[in-house]
């Protein structure tokens, strides 16, 4: 099969799926995504409001070097839901039916605490990694927004008829190496994709051997997956005219094909056995 037709057939399996299991992996999807959010807030709030002076300065960049560190141990209350999530999920592109409940099962079974912990570990050394890759230049893009946001509100303010953005507000060597940094952190996350799913699969290799084999599952595979995810670009564009009611079906839509995509890497038979539809019957988005 050509790429095209793997990453038709992909959505159209993934299609098939969420016909058929919508409302538990909605469910468990927006779960995840809430949880992450909420702490993701509370990690910055703690580290702005606790630790204002705990920044790191070099040249253009600033940092709070206190909010990886923080984001680190609240995030880890979460590892186990991410990996529940992750197994439930490819149980049912097996065309297994698991219980929803079983996503919280590896916050109480000792064996599988022992692989979250793991988790963490390796959790923890890519924070770190990633740090300088895409925390620092993101916050430093952020800066610069509001900076420009600001001055365009001083502007109305002071009743001026025209908008000026003011290019005193841009350094841009400074922002051309965070586009850079941001755009390697990017390619980094995308080669451990796969890790969680590989981790329930295996669990007792331990976090690190299951990031070895995703990093060398994932080599000649990135803009592949890429494509994937700018396949769903109608949707994307869909979300605003919608008032976001398009994600409903986008989240279960985009999450089943992203673990079918993880199964296609590893050779699995899934698209072979589940291949139900032609190529010529495929389409869509």
């Amino acid at each position: 099969m050509t790429k095209e037709i793997v990453r038709k057939r992909i959505k159209m399996l993934a299609k098939m799926i969420v016909a058929q299991t919508f409302f538990p992996v909605l469910f468990v999807i927006v779960l995840q995504m809430a949880s992450t959010m909420l702490f993701s807030l509370l990690a910055n709030e703690i580290s702005a409001r606790y630790f204002p002076k705990a920044v790191w300065q070099l040249g253009n960049f600033s940092f709070n070097y206190m909010f990886p560190l923080i984001s680190i141990l609240i995030n880890a209350l979460l590892l186990p839901l991410h990996l529940g999530v992750a197994e439930f999920l490819q149980l049912l592109i097996r065309g297994k039916k698991p219980p929803v409940s079983g996503i919280f099962h590896w916050f109480s079974d000792g064996e599988k605490l022992s692989v979250v912990f793991s988790y963490f570990l390796f959790t923890t050394v890519l924070t770190l990694v990633m740090t300088p890759l895409s925390d620092i230049p993101y916050q430093y893009i952020n800066r610069i927004y509001f900076e420009v946001i600001a001055d365009l509100q001083n502007q109305i303010e002071s009743g001026a008829t025209t908008f000026v953005v003011n290019p005193a507000l841009f350094n841009w060597p400074v922002l051309a190496l965070s586009g850079v940094l941001l755009f390697l952190g990017m390619l980094v996350s995308i080669r451990f994709v796969p890790i969680v799913y590989l981790l329930v699969d295996r669990p007792k290799e331990g976090a690190f051997a299951a990031a070895k084999r995703s990093w060398g599952l994932m080599k000649g595979h990135t803009w592949e997956y890429l494509i994937l995810l700018l396949s769903f670009s109608g949707w994307y564009i869909a979300l605003p005219f919608t008032f976001f009611l398009a994600g409903l079906y986008l989240l279960p839509y985009l999450h089943i094909s992203i673990v079918i995509f993880v199964s296609y890497i590893q050779s699995d038979p899934i698209l072979q056995q589940n291949a139900k539809v032609t190529p010529e019957k495929e389409g869509g988005v």
